[in-house]
């Protein structure tokens, strides 16, 4: 069905929808009543003079040759009103007769302008119990099923404009892709864990790390709820740089640097080429990567590996088509933009960790970014990445500020004993403070301490390994013991927070759920609060890893596997071969594993009952 005969088909199924096309705007009317009177003019002022050519015409009266560039009346009449003024007379009312006719005409042919109200009424969007929204909603439900028309294509952007034509002020139904929807969906998910999600009474908080859609945030900012809404960082920080890129108008340097890679890429002799020309400059033999706008920093790989073989590229790019060419000041942009991003890069890979706590590091990575680029702000002048660079710290701010603020985000980054307050002036960290107190109030025990608090730097400090990253090199200038000045109330809890505080922090790249085990008890008030805010992700990176993992699950060969195997199946995967070893585990055993789900510790007992020893998975 095209679009003119779906528009004609909503609009033929009832009569009262034969008045949806609206009049067109005033500024168009406008626009054609003034050249109405333009023409009028020229009319009117031709019966007084005679048009010799395009440029000249003579006057009727004195037989004065006057000079009239592209027809032009302003001469004529100016000539008219000096010279005869009885004449010039007449014009002006012949003028004022013509428009005072016209006027009537239009104000019989033309409604009554509307009052404000009815204008306003005009222009709102309809409601879902609106009586036409409903009309048209049906007919479109007909459509469907008349037609075999599938239900997405009220999502299609033809459709849309169609619809968009017909009645502007209707809303279309989307796919059950509401907030509500996804709340209910979700509400089905944890109820299958036996968790209430809508008790007052439960301190459990749940958390939800998602991308930053809107129906997502939405449905996890529903009323009544215990749901808490991380916000993935990683994705975030993409944004950011998007923002930066779109507004620092990179458009014309990413299209030639792409233009080059693909050239490179899909042509094997240029790809010969280039690597006897890095073979000769003894440069790595590596390939250049496509920036791709769907992947993570693929921006800053592609304008970094094109840098690291700069050389190469310089001595072959003559032998390929001129506008690809890159000159001396692209080249100084693509230098510039590698230094800005790189950090964002390194953030990016941190974030994306899996053996160590990442909630906790997204104030002090944020921090370091920002530092970062006011350092590069600050030491140069005039350098090409400039403005590239106030438009990241810009975006930056923007999407980042409400992080700084958000007290779950303050009191993970107070537990890892990484950071602690590094990032917190005395009255933010006094906040944190309270903000500790409030949760381990929460959670208190009257177990007895099990050892003496500790004040000795002499702590477990197993770092992991060595990324060599840059990224944490400022922190490390503010990495010295913070003493506060300001005393809170003595409790039990509070004591505990401020002997931890006063201990000096442990590595950047050192393990902070190592250090928590093997000091645990020196704070057993604290525990409750390490155990929720310490473990909560950062980012999505892990469940994309997730996803990504059971597409090697289900492949052509493997099509009929039913959605409960496939999910035990990467569950399996996942676990700890040490926890759960598989040996000729048959569809059969994987079946009757099934019913436990919902409960890892049962599923774990019953593997263990199967007493299966070995390692190997045979569908």
């Amino acid at each position: 069905m095209t679009s003119g005969s779906m528009l004609k088909y909503i609009q033929t199924n009832n009569s009262e929808l034969n008045s949806i096309v609206e009049d067109e705007d005033e500024p168009r009317e406008i626009s054609e009543q003034q050249t109405e009177q333009t023409i009028e003019k020229k009319r009117q002022i031709y019966s007084y003079f005679k048009k010799i050519s395009e440029n000249q015409s003579k006057c009727n009266f004195c037989n004065k040759n006057l000079k009239t560039p592209n027809s032009t009346t302003t001469t004529m009449t100016r000539h008219l009103k000096t010279q005869h003024p009885a004449k010039f007379q007449d014009y002006q009312n012949e003028l004022n007769t013509n428009e005072i006719n016209n006027k009537k005409r239009k104000n019989k042919d033309t409604p009554q302008q509307q009052d404000i109200m009815t204008s306003m009424s005009k222009s709102e969007k309809f409601s879902t119990s609106n009586k036409k929204a409903k009309l048209i909603t049906n007919k479109i439900v007909e459509m469907i099923a008349l037609d075999y028309q599938p239900i997405s294509i009220v999502e299609d952007y033809g459709f849309k404009r169609v619809i968009a034509a017909a009645e502007d002020r209707f809303v279309l139904p989307s796919r059950e892709h509401t907030d509500n929807a996804i709340y209910n969906k979700i509400k089905n998910m944890i109820a299958e864990w036996n968790i209430e999600i809508e008790n007052s009474d439960s301190n459990i908080s749940i958390f939800f790390v998602t991308d930053n859609a809107r129906n997502i945030s939405s449905a996890l900012s529903h009323n009544g709820s215990n749901f808490e809404h991380i916000s993935c960082t990683a994705h975030t920080l993409q944004l950011v740089i998007d923002d930066a890129v779109k507004e620092s108008n990179m458009t014309d340097l990413l299209k030639r640097c792409k233009a080059i890679v693909t050239h490179y890429n899909h042509s094997n002799i240029a790809s010969e080429r280039l690597a006897e020309t890095q073979k000769r400059l003894n440069l790595a033999p590596h390939k250049l990567i496509q920036m791709v706008n769907t992947r993570w920093n693929s921006i800053y790989l592609m304008l970094q590996r094109m840098l690291e073989q700069k050389d190469a590229i310089l001595i072959d790019l003559p032998k390929i088509k001129k506008r690809q060419l890159l000159f001396a000041r692209n080249w100084n942009m693509i230098e510039g933009y590698v230094i800005l991003l790189k950090p964002v890069f390194e953030a990016t890979k941190e974030l994306s960790r899996e053996d160590t706590p990442i909630l906790s590091m997204v104030l002090p990575i944020i921090y370091t970014i920002e530092a970062k680029l006011n350092l590069f702000l600050t030491s140069t002048t005039q350098n090409p990445g400039t403005c590239f660079a106030e438009n990241l710290l810009r975006s930056m701010c923007k999407r980042f500020d409400v992080y700084k603020e958000n007290k779950i985000y303050i009191i993970a980054m107070l537990v890892d004993p990484r950071f602690k307050g590094i990032m917190l002036n005395e009255y933010e960290l006094l906040q944190a403070k309270l903000h500790i107190t409030s949760e381990a109030e929460k959670y208190r025990y009257n177990n007895e301490i099990l050892s003496q608090p500790s004040t000795s730097d002499e702590l477990l400090t197993k770092k992991l390994e060595n990324s060599n990253y840059s990224l944490w090199d400022i922190l490390h200038q503010r990495s010295v013991s913070k003493e506060s000045t300001i005393v809170t109330s003595i409790n039990e809890v509070t004591i505990e927070i401020e002997n931890y505080l006063k201990l000096k922090n442990i590595e950047p790249t050192a393990d902070p759920l190592k250090w928590w085990e093997e000091n645990y008890q020196t704070f057993p008030q604290l525990l409750p609060v390490i155990f929720k805010f310490l473990g909560i992700p950062g980012t999505s990176v892990c469940r994309e890893r997730l996803f990504s993992g059971s597409g090697l699950t289900v492949s052509s060969r493997r099509t009929r596997l039913s959605p409960f195997l496939v999910e035990y199946l990467v569950f399996l995967h996942n676990q700890e071969m040490d926890q759960v070893a598989l040996f000729n585990l048959t569809e059969t055993m994987i079946i009757e594993l099934l019913p436990k789900i919902g409960q890892r510790s049962r599923f774990l007992k019953h593997l263990e009952d199967l007493k299966i020893q070995n390692i190997g998975i045979n569908i």
